[in-house]
């Protein structure tokens, strides 16, 4: 495994902590959840907690030199507070980065009609290109968390002793290698101008990394439920993310990925994907 460089990345706007704790401190709280808080200030935004990691921010650095066409914030700084104890209470990371405009497509999607989805997807189809694209090196996993080797038949038979999972390992292609995915597309990280029809900005990059060619569709697949409780809702991301997606994930991928995820589910493991391969 990589070593992992806990290294700060400071600006001259936001040259330590100190600095990045005053906008805390006097801006505006938008989201809250247990280990992340996301506060803005101006047009500054600083997502913070035991959530919150530097591969995020590499991530970001990768995109936004590597696939230049890709909407997404500007980084500006990342810092970490240590844990006090042993146990990695008060740990903390900092990322401070530039306020995207638009709303989040989830927030649209009611209101959206057939054209404005095929606008959408046919930029996403672009940008989902644009970041497969970026040279994986034979890497595989996220930014801190790679191993130089192959996805294999025998890895993913290894993840659950379960025959089905073994099984449906002849649904996939090993042999392909690996690609570079954000690793949570789904409408609530994708900023649009509802006015226009036009992508903003990608948000939350903290599962970016190199995965097989099927991961970005299963993880969206696998989150299509959460939308049917609204029909529209529902009904419109589907379309957008299998124009966007194309066919180069195939549905026997998908499914055997998204079986593994209902096994893990059932056994009470992490999620199958949770490793990196």
């Amino acid at each position: 495994m990589n070593d992992i460089d806990r290294s700060d990345i400071p600006s001259a706007r936001f040259p330590n902590l100190f600095s990045v704790k005053t906008v805390i401190e006097q801006g505006k709280q938008l989201a809250k959840t247990y280990q992340v808080t996301v506060v803005a200030l101006d047009d500054i935004v600083v997502k913070y907690g035991r959530g919150v990691y530097k591969s995020e921010a590499l991530a970001m650095q990768l995109v936004r030199d590597a696939a230049t066409d890709v909407p997404l914030s500007q980084l500006h700084a990342y810092f970490t507070e240590m844990a006090k104890d042993l146990n990695g209470e008060g740990r903390c990371g900092y990322l401070v980065m530039e306020k995207v405009p638009g709303i989040p497509l989830i927030e649209a999607l009611p209101r959206l009609d057939e054209q404005s989805c095929d606008n959408i997807a046919s930029q996403l189809q672009t940008y989902v290109s644009s970041l497969r694209s970026i040279d994986n090196a034979g890497k595989w996993g996220g930014l801190f968390h790679y191993l130089h080797r192959p996805f294999t038949k025998e890895y993913w038979s290894s993840g659950l002793r379960e025959p089905k999972i073994t099984e449906s390992a002849s649904s996939i292609d090993f042999s392909r290698p690996s690609m570079f995915f954000h690793g949570d597309l789904v409408p609530e990280n994708i900023m649009v101008d509802e006015a226009s029809g036009s992508i903003t900005s990608i948000i939350d990059w903290k599962r970016a990394g190199w995965y097989p060619y099927f991961w970005d569709e299963s993880l969206v697949s696998m989150r299509l439920s959460a939308y049917q409780s609204a029909r529209t809702t529902s009904d419109r991301w589907t379309r957008i993310y299998k124009l966007a997606m194309g066919n180069d994930a195939d549905q026997g991928a998908v499914s055997a990925f998204c079986g593994a995820q209902f096994y893990a589910f059932l056994q009470g493991s992490e999620e199958y994907g949770s490793r990196s391969p």
